[in-house]
């Protein structure tokens, strides 16, 4: 279980992790997820769409590391989820969860390994984080951004019960173009 207090209230609520999905396993990262994120985080397409880059071997250590001692209530804080399939113990993807500014709200991140694309997991994960968001934190609405030329990321979180609500036409300059 995860604690997590609201904003100015000294009680806090529990939050239910790990969370099991029909196929999937999210809970907490470890330190011997390192090979099967490194897989993920070293794959150059699957930072087409994102302002990330691949990471190396060190680099997924030191993320693992500073995992530990992140947490969702500190300022620009995030809780990271490991996604485990079930019958193979294989980390196949994560998604984090993040308030927005207000925080009256959340957002989340999610990446699924190449090889485990167009299976449904990614939309699975997207219902484990919005379980989270409005069953566990209790907020009262999920907000994510998504690029939309990414059709393939914006069928998942439509899949997973999510609609458009607009579109920023070069609203961001990355990865040397807006």
């Amino acid at each position: 279980m995860l604690i997590v207090p609201q904003e100015g209230v000294e009680v806090a609520v529990k939050l239910p992790i790990p969370i099991q999905t029909p196929r999937l396993l999210a809970r907490r990262l470890r330190d011997t997820d390192s090979e099967d994120l490194l897989e993920l985080m070293e794959d150059s397409s699957s930072f087409r769409y994102l302002d990330w880059k691949p990471l190396d071997e060190e680099e997924v250590r030191d993320w693992l590391d500073r995992d530990r001692t992140l947490r969702i209530t500190q300022p620009e804080g995030i809780l990271c989820l490991a996604l485990e399939l079930i019958d193979k113990q294989k980390v196949i993807g994560f998604v984090t969860v993040y308030f927005l500014e207000d925080r009256k709200q959340v957002g989340f991140t999610l990446m699924i390994n190449p090889a485990y694309r167009r299976q449904g997991f990614g939309t699975e994960a997207v219902c484990v984080a919005m379980a989270l968001a409005f069953e566990g934190i209790e907020m009262y609405r999920v907000a994510v951004s998504c690029d939309s030329r990414n059709v393939e990321a914006c069928r998942t979180l439509e899949r997973a019960g999510m609609r458009r609500e607009g579109e920023s036409v070069k609203s961001l300059f990355q990865k040397g173009s807006g």
